[in-house]
């Protein structure tokens, strides 16, 4: 008789809207659907922005997540600007966490439109939010860009999905998402983590 795997469900938390809809609408739906048939992980539907959505907060859901279920891993999705981010209190949290392993940041600065406009062009010079919004809303590809929209062709083209995972990877550096996080470190974005723990587990449509 084959044992069978107990499947690890996977807990995303996001910032703002902006990421859930991209988990949930571009990777879960159109770039990897078939993350419905794993044997080994259940995805479940990212947590909708609640009002408690700081570092430190999505951090916290994530600990008593990982406290209430000992298979859960989660995902907490972040930026580096806003004057709410009390860091001192994040890495207290974070360092004595016991489920370090189960739990993995995924860091942008400035902002989550980093990420989208790394599939238009390399960006190796510090930019602020509203420069990277222009930056995407002066691009045909990203034309009516508004703050938590996510359905354009682009995002689920495989070249420019790979292209983006590309130029994500070279801003990280090799180095750890703790590092980036501490040095505020702008451009660079640890969603190249995301993108290839979705490609190493699911079968792609592309």
């Amino acid at each position: 008789m084959v044992e069978e795997i107990e499947k690890k469900p996977v807990f995303f938390y996001g910032e703002g809207s902006s990421e859930a809809r991209y988990i949930k609408d571009v990777l879960m739906k159109a770039l990897y659907p078939q993350h419905m048939s794993s044997a080994f992980f259940i995805l479940q539907d990212p947590v909708p922005h609640n009002g408690k959505n700081s570092p430190t907060q999505l951090l916290q859901q994530a600990v008593d997540k990982c406290k209430e279920n000992t298979l859960a891993q989660c995902w907490c999705l972040f930026d580096g600007d806003g004057d709410h981010h009390d860091w001192k209190e994040f890495w207290k949290i974070y360092d004595e966490c016991e489920h370090q392993t189960r739990i993995t940041l995924v860091f942008q600065n400035s902002c989550w439109e980093l990420w989208l406009a790394l599939h238009l062009q390399e960006i190796t010079s510090p930019l602020n939010e509203s420069q990277l919004i222009s930056i995407l809303q002066k691009s045909v590809e990203f034309r009516g860009y508004t703050k938590g929209k996510v359905k354009f062709k682009i995002l689920k083209d495989k070249n420019q999905f790979n292209i983006a995972t590309f130029r994500s990877t070279t801003l990280q550096n090799s180095l750890t998402v703790k590092h980036h996080i501490q040095t505020e470190t702008n451009p660079v974005t640890t969603m190249s983590e995301l993108a290839k723990w979705f490609k190493n587990n699911f079968t792609p449509t592309f």
